[in-house]
């Protein structure tokens, strides 16, 4: 059991320096009576916000768990630690969920040729990729980001986080019981080949707009221009 005051009760909690965020949900019926554990809610908590009611064409609700986050930022490395604090019904499935927020980043597994998900399609703001937790294997495969860091007036860097979990079926998620899903920043070379590959597509694309904009500013200058 963890102590209800040390959890945070927001959808999504952030990995330290990055801007890059993981929830893990329970998913229900569409509009089903929820009945909550009160012994882990304090009287600051909101519960509300951690509750997604579906839309008119939705045929399920969501429900986000509360968490205590611990990192260790000199080893670049955490835990995850998710409370689920519904009693009842029971829930359908369960989908761990992350979150970018305005950086590109692309999700990858060892053993599948491509990457997917979050900014595959260079779309801007808030993008989420949800995966079954734990899948059809029964467990949930570590997962690896590749993520871009921006760094004020410098080409930005790109960090691979590695997620894993030692949640597996047959277990089922107790109210109250930590489901603890880790996070280690670990080197490009222990990413999955199609992250490998992402990235030096991702430099080579990069670096040709960075021509292309010096280019166009040695142009301008040459005529007398001022860029806009």
């Amino acid at each position: 059991m963890v102590n209800p005051k040390s959890l945070k009760w927001d959808k999504h909690h952030g990995v330290p320096r990055l801007s890059f965020g993981v929830g893990l949900q329970s998913v229900f019926d569409r509009g089903a009576k929820l009945y909550f554990d009160k012994s882990l809610i304090m009287p600051s908590a909101n519960t509300e916000k951690m509750i997604f009611r579906g839309h008119s064409d939705h045929t399920t609700d969501k429900v986000y768990f509360p968490t205590e986050a611990i990192s260790n930022e000199e080893r670049n490395a955490g835990l995850f630690l998710f409370v689920p604090f519904i009693v009842s019904p029971k829930p359908k499935y369960h989908k761990i969920e992350f979150q970018r927020r305005d950086v590109w980043a692309v999700a990858g597994r060892h053993g599948e040729d491509e990457p997917f998900g979050l900014s595959w399609d260079q779309k801007p703001g808030k993008l989420f990729l949800p995966l079954a937790f734990p899948n059809e294997t029964g467990k949930f495969p570590d997962t690896f980001i590749l993520i871009e860091k921006k760094n004020k007036g410098a080409d930005p860097e790109y960090v691979v986080i590695k997620f894993s979990s030692d949640f597996a079926k047959p277990r089922e998620l107790v109210v109250g019981e930590p489901v603890v899903v880790s996070w280690s920043v670990v080197p490009i070379s222990e990413a999955p080949e199609c992250l490998q590959k992402e990235l030096e597509k991702r430099q080579d694309e990069m670096a040709i707009d960075a021509l292309a904009d010096r280019q166009v500013s040695d142009f301008a200058q040459r005529r007398g221009l001022t860029r806009k």
